[in-house]
């Protein structure tokens, strides 16, 4: 028998409608599944943070600009109505972060971004009195993540040409980082 002119499906007819349909909405969750994963998996690191000047009013429409020490490469930002800015997407690496606003002295400050992580920075610009001034922040802030627990670290090219290494495998490398071990 088949169906008739009212549409419907006979009962075999029903079961493999029913298994192609479950093995489309199957396939749906697991891209959506798998997606998710991948895009879990970056190496980026991100720079947020508040401009602020010394009384501790935020201070929108600073221009911010993030300099790679190696490379030159440059990204910037400006602060939004709040004072807030992020720059996203940042390869590991040392950086120049300088802010620039007028009537305040020019900010800058090195920084380091690690694989994975977001850095919350609060930069407080100073007022501009007579002429160009720049302030520089030495030291760098230690990263503590609050946000999650997830952990990454960079190995640099002076560690993989400076240590002695059994092949040359990298996996050897991951145990220089803090709370990696071996299994087993």
């Amino acid at each position: 028998m088949t169906a008739g002119s009212t549409g419907r499906l006979l009962p075999g007819q029903w079961k493999l409608a029913h298994a192609s349909l479950t093995g489309h909405v199957g396939l749906a969750i697991a891209v959506t599944v798998l997606i998710g994963t991948a895009h879990a998996q970056t190496v980026a690191g991100t720079v947020r943070g508040v401009v602020a000047d010394p009384s501790g009013a935020r201070v929108p429409g600073t221009t911010l600009t993030l300099t790679r020490q190696e490379t030159g490469m440059q990204r910037s930002a400006i602060s939004d109505a709040r004072g807030e800015f992020t720059i996203t997407a940042i390869p590991p690496g040392e950086y120049r972060l300088e802010a620039e606003h007028q009537g305040f002295v020019r900010y800058a400050q090195t920084l380091i971004v690690e694989v994975d992580q977001a850095q919350d920075l609060r930069l407080e610009l100073g007022l501009d009195a007579a002429g160009k001034v720049t302030v520089e922040v030495a030291g760098i802030a230690p990263l503590v993540r609050t946000e999650s627990p997830a952990m990454g670290g960079v190995i640099d090219h002076r560690q993989v040409l400076g240590l002695p290494l059994d092949g040359r495998d990298f996996y050897q490398l991951s145990l220089l980082l803090p709370g990696v071990a071996l299994a087993g």
